[in-house]
């Protein structure tokens, strides 16, 4: 598909077929609500959908009312990459947003360092995730990554809205300036996955 801008068209264009993996970890949890005990196949799909007619147009609404702006902010505007994925480049990094299926439908926030001339794309193999920048940055991972509990329309947009404020929070310095520490959320990154490795030496 051809990407789509939304809002002012800027020089930071997107890589047309674009596409993200699945990311490695998901949750487990009940998505179903049933009207009746025991009775699933009961569940009405249309209720709380804030008005969308399913709960894919109410994230596609959300991230538009909410990062478009921060795009803005950041000198860019915010495109769609594929269906449900969308995101912008500055002039120091490249910024996705997408749902990603699996058992639990997860909503992820990426960044990575942008290279000379690179166009929009998503990098799974390059990219770092918001709470692991927000871990770095300030020491701790807060509970909006964690705390939808269903794929509904007004959960979705309670989460893109604190994930937009997180990542003015967390993410600007890398977002705005060139002196992102990306080497140092790196190191940590690597000193993460070898303690996992340390203490799990099975999986080695």
């Amino acid at each position: 598909m051809r990407p789509t801008i939304i809002g002012n068209p800027s020089e930071n264009g997107a890589q047309p077929g674009a596409t993200a993996q699945r990311p490695q970890l998901s949750r487990v949890v009940l998505t179903h609500a049933p009207r009746q005990p025991g009775s699933w196949l009961t569940w009405d799909v249309s209720q709380n959908m804030w008005p969308f007619p399913n709960a894919d147009s109410a994230f596609r609404d959300a991230v538009r009312r909410e990062f478009a702006p921060l795009a803005t902010e950041c000198g860019a505007s915010l495109q769609e990459i594929d269906t449900l994925i969308f995101g912008f480049c500055t002039s120091n990094a490249v910024l996705s947003i997408g749902a990603y299926p699996g058992h639990f439908r997860s909503v992820c926030v990426k960044l990575r360092r942008r290279e000379e001339g690179e166009r929009l794309s998503v990098k799974d193999g390059a990219d770092f995730g918001l709470a692991v920048i927000e871990e770095f940055v300030i020491g701790r991972r807060s509970e909006i990554y964690s705390k939808r509990q269903r794929w509904e329309s007004l959960e979705i947009k309670e989460e893109v809205a604190a994930l937009a404020s997180k990542t003015r929070e967390v993410a600007m310095a890398f977002l705005m300036t060139a002196g992102g520490d990306w080497a140092g959320l790196r190191l940590f990154v690597d000193e993460k996955i070898s303690k996992a490795s340390d203490a799990k030496p099975w999986l080695k």
